[in-house]
């Protein structure tokens, strides 16, 4: 990647994060190149939850920038990101459980017209281009043949994919997950697996992720976060490899470490 800006989808330029007397980042630099998966991965407590949060605006930086598509943006907060084509999904679950699967999608699909969304005299049935894309989403993610299920019912793995459906709804461009296998079978993996390298195809990915192996296979490039700064970035194989990254992971395989992620 030649991180300039024609070239970069993401960036965090200098980003410093403080809680009070406590750093969670500092001068973190962060380029992502578009149509790439770009992984974050370090120990628990390492910041990767804080530096999500700047880069969908639930928070704002200490100091630094925030660039999306090269346009400035750490000042703006998450309803503007969502405008610049930014959507994220989260580590917990969180759906409108009572709801149909293809509702969740439809009311996700308006979320930069949530007012003609949640129109209560409007009906469901008149809102046509958010049924149509609710139908596309639930197709690419391989939920079509749930989609009048209520969310509960489902399982937890397809709860995950349905989670990163809602996200896909409004058209992003860049897609954030917060660790999208998180509490997922053996039996559940491969399909998410499959989406992630789909969607590394036509969106820019970023991705927490606690499954090594996984990010391995799936990720273009990695970056790796210790105590709230950057040790070192680049493609899986490089970071299998470095004798620092094993390190910050107390020794013990890479494929096998935890992910949790303290803010």
């Amino acid at each position: 990647m030649t991180g300039t800006r024609d070239a970069t989808a993401l960036e965090m330029v200098g980003v410093t994060r403080r809680f009070g007397g406590f750093t969670a980042l500092e001068e973190v630099s962060l380029s992502i190149a578009p149509g790439t998966l770009h992984a974050i991965i370090g120990p628990n407590g390492a910041g990767k939850t804080t530096l999500f949060n700047i880069l969908t605006g639930r928070l704002r930086p200490t100091a630094g920038r925030v660039l999306v598509n090269g346009r400035p943006a750490h000042q703006s907060p998450e309803h503007r990101r969502v405008a610049m084509g930014v959507a994220r999904s989260f580590q917990v679950t969180s759906l409108f459980q009572d709801l149909t699967v293809r509702e969740n999608v439809r009311l996700a699909a308006s979320g930069r017209r949530l007012r003609r969304a949640l129109s209560m005299w409007r009906p469901v049935e008149h809102d046509h281009a958010g049924l149509a894309r609710a139908g596309e989403v639930l197709d690419q993610v391989g939920l079509d043949r749930v989609a009048e299920r209520r969310a509960a019912e489902l399982s937890h793995g397809q709860q995950r994919l349905l989670e990163v459906a809602m996200a896909l709804a409004p058209r992003p461009r860049i897609l954030l997950l917060d660790e999208p296998t998180s509490g997922m079978g053996v039996d559940d993996i491969p399909a998410m697996e499959s989406l992630l390298a789909r969607l590394a195809g036509t969106h820019t990915v970023v991705m927490i992720e606690h499954n090594m192996a996984l990010t391995m296979r799936v990720a273009d490039r990695i970056t790796v976060l210790v105590s709230g700064r950057v040790l070192t970035s680049g493609p899986p194989e490089q970071i299998q490899s470095d004798v620092e990254v094993r390190r910050a992971y107390l020794g013990g395989e890479l494929e096998g470490a935890s992910d949790a992620d303290a803010e």
